[in-house]
């Protein structure tokens, strides 16, 4: 540990120590990160401070050297750069620290994996799942899952995007995935859940969360049969409040469960697709304006 850091930290823990090149360093404890900078041919050693009462982390990178942006909301952007081989060294105890610093994680979790997918990040940490959507990597608007409220784990794979299903006590939520990073990520926070709930396998992880439900456990696990909604709450059929059988009681106006809900996927899917295709234009026209303004 340089001199010149151990003079700053004034004796607080450090968490996490992640050595760059050239002898530079970036030191990360629980409320700031510090990033050394060894002496230079024309410059003395030096040490940057940067809170972790962020509001949003982003990052942007090219081949040699990315660049990490903290929000301070109000007071403004500050940003560090790094080496970008050494990027899932800095993340994990990077995020671990600004969302505890946010209450997001509690005390001693930190976060164990970074998974960024063009505008998607999702931090698999030791209690639970936070996803974001948008530019940056973290932010306010984040959205977490605790594995105390997990009641299930699946996917639906497709050729090229597949979708990661967490269930939320009983309700499924969606997470498109690129197919090729599925089984890794799946995996991951598989092992993250069972560790959690001290399952040896997702067979035991199921049969507790069966253990747990007083309908299941009584025998008279059932379908609300007072509004008609379907038995399995991952079909979609609940959220629009759509029984199994519409029109009447003709045989003929009946609707098959299955066939709706497979309707209602494919209507999921190409409302997706039309999402993807406005951000790629919405990102075309920012960088024609950023162009533009350079003129």
């Amino acid at each position: 540990m340089p001199e010149l850091i151990r003079e700053r930290l004034d004796g607080e823990q450090v968490a996490a120590a992640v050595p760059l090149a050239d002898d530079d360093a970036l030191v990360v404890t629980r409320t700031r990160t510090l990033r050394y900078r060894s002496e230079g041919l024309i410059s003395d050693a030096s040490v940057e401070e940067y809170p972790h009462d962020a509001e949003a982390v982003s990052l942007s990178e090219d081949r040699r050297t990315a660049t990490i942006r903290l929000n301070y909301g109000v007071d403004g952007d500050r940003e560090f750069t790094v080496p970008t081989d050494a990027l899932d060294d800095v993340l994990p105890p990077l995020l671990s620290a600004v969302l505890f610093e946010n209450d997001v994680l509690g005390t001693g979790e930190t976060v164990e994996a970074v998974y960024r997918l063009g505008e998607l990040t999702i931090l698999v940490a030791g209690r639970r799942i936070v996803k974001h959507v948008g530019d940056g990597v973290w932010s306010l608007d984040a959205t977490r899952y605790d594995y105390d409220d997990v009641t299930g784990l699946d996917v639906e794979k497709g050729e090229v995007s597949s979708q990661l299903i967490v269930e939320v006590d009983g309700r499924p939520q969606w997470i498109k995935i690129p197919s090729d990073r599925v089984r890794e990520i799946r995996g991951r926070i598989e092992e993250a859940l069972l560790d959690h709930h001290d399952a040896a396998s997702y067979r035991e992880f199921e049969s507790q969360q069966t253990d747990d439900d007083p309908e299941n456990a009584d025998g008279a696990a059932s379908s609300d049969e007072s509004d008609g909604s379907s038995e399995r709450p991952d079909d979609g059929i609940t959220d629009l409040g759509i029984g199994g059988n519409i029109g009447g009681d003709e045989p003929d106006q009946s609707v098959e469960i299955a066939d709706l809900a497979a309707e209602v996927a494919d209507l999921r899917e190409a409302v997706e697709r039309q999402q993807d295709l406005l951000k790629t234009q919405q990102h075309t026209i920012e960088r024609l304006i950023e162009e533009l303004k350079r003129r």
